[in-house]
């Protein structure tokens, strides 16, 4: 196995740089939440809470759905952590994602921009793009971290697949197809020359696994065939896999590439559920494998335009093949949970370490931060031999929680977690 905290340190550093580079620009942190499964759902949008706090501090500025509850900034706050301005664009309409929600309204265009001493030198950061980010973008008169074409255009499956296809990326084989819910006989045999016996159905464009409808594993019985909706998919086989890796990087304004890391994905039935730093499965010939691809990947999205973070995701087989899967032109899940843990360590003056993140679907519908606060009581102090960070409060009322357990090693990491459960189970 690899030096993987060396590799973390060096990785920390690389965030750090970046993370002071960035402060030659104001951030303004708009996660609008535009993925068409996620429309309408108030606790998706309560997603735009997750980053802001974990990324950006004094100076710049977070705009979300809903206020931030202030018994969470005063933690935030006692973690050691500066506060960026706090806009909020709300209440929550069913109609609209939070780009829009700006959109609508000057009183909050009027908020963003007064804060904003120049507009060359601030930068708006969104998690995905659509034609209401660049909308938002010519009425504030603000440019994005992102070359929105180009994330436009990769964020769809079927051309970040013939990128790999071009510049030889281990990929898994796949076809794509347009289903129309009344070809259904075609499907079936376009899906069959790819796997006989069941494949995977992926929505060119959108996040989310089988259990959010992103994707469809189909044996091609009638049932499975039933629940495939209309649209556009990458069909890939199945595999059996071991376990994911999401990779992360970042391309400045002129094109410098920093690396931020590799890290274990955790997924349920296909769906993103949390990250841990330690890569249990990942030998160092087939890391090196996997550094050789990455490097010839990122290069040549920095040669096509490609601007701002971006991370995607790899396969590991059972046999130890790996394949990399979806291109992400955008900010990856871990990127805000490592991005915490490194400014916590600079603001404690703390070792190198690891951590375990999970999103805990569980909690009690309808409690509170300062409720969530009491139970884990001194799990939450920040020490050396570890501690547990919460993150994106707005989810908390509606029953979920992303949880994060800092330790020196992975296995004391994943232990203090397992111990966090047994409090808010």
């Amino acid at each position: 196995m690899f030096d993987f905290l060396h590799f973390l340190d060096f990785n920390r550093k690389e965030l750090l740089k970046l993370y002071r580079m960035s402060k030659q620009k104001q951030r303004i942190i708009i996660s609008s939440q535009n993925n068409p499964l996620f429309r309408g759902i108030h606790v998706e949008q309560c997603y735009d809470q997750r980053d802001g706090l974990a990324q950006v501090g004094a100076g710049d500025i977070v705009v979300t759905t809903d206020p931030i509850d202030p018994y969470y900034i005063k933690y935030w706050k006692g973690l050691g952590f500066d506060l960026p301005h706090l806009v909020v664009a709300g209440p929550f309409d069913e109609r609209y994602i939070l780009s829009e929600l700006i959109l609508n309204s000057k009183r909050v265009q009027k908020e963003i921009l007064d804060y904003v001493p120049s507009l060359e030198d601030a930068q708006v950061e969104f998690f995905t793009v659509s034609q209401s980010e660049e909308n938002l973008l010519k009425t504030l008169g603000i440019s994005s971290d992102m070359n929105i074409p180009f994330s436009e255009r990769f964020q769809r499956k079927t051309t970040s697949k013939k990128l790999f296809a071009n510049l030889g990326i281990s990929t898994l084989p796949y076809t794509t197809f347009v289903y129309t819910g009344e070809n259904q006989d075609e499907l079936v045999a376009c899906a069959k020359s790819i796997d006989e016996h069941q494949c995977i159905l992926k929505k060119d464009l959108g996040t989310g696994g089988i259990a959010l409808g992103g994707m469809f594993l189909c044996d091609y019985s009638k049932e499975s065939l039933d629940a495939i909706t209309p649209g556009t998919y990458v069909i890939e086989p199945v595999v059996e896999i071991l376990t994911e890796i999401s990779c992360h990087w970042h391309i400045d304004d002129g094109g410098k590439i920093s690396y931020l890391g590799l890290f274990e994905q955790l997924a349920e039935n296909t769906s993103y559920i949390g990250v841990q730093s330690h890569l249990e499965y990942v030998s160092s010939t087939l890391f090196e494998q996997i550094i050789a691809e990455r490097e010839r990947l990122v290069e040549s999205i920095a040669t096509l335009g490609g601007r701002g973070y971006m991370c995607c995701d790899i396969i590991i087989t059972t046999h130890g093949e790996f394949y990399w899967s979806d291109l992400n032109p955008r900010k990856g899940a871990a990127i805000y949970i490592v991005e915490a843990m490194n400014r916590l360590r600079t603001i404690h003056d703390m070792d190198e370490g690891a951590f375990y993140h999970k999103h805990f679907p569980y909690l009690k519908k309808g409690l509170s931060f300062c409720e969530v606060q009491n139970l884990l009581g001194d799990l939450l102090d920040v020490r050396e031999e570890g501690f547990v960070l919460i993150t994106n409060p707005g989810i908390i009322p509606y029953g979920y929680l992303d949880i994060t357990a800092f330790a020196k090693d992975s296995q004391k990491a994943k232990r203090i977690f397992e111990k966090t459960l047994l409090k808010i189970q």
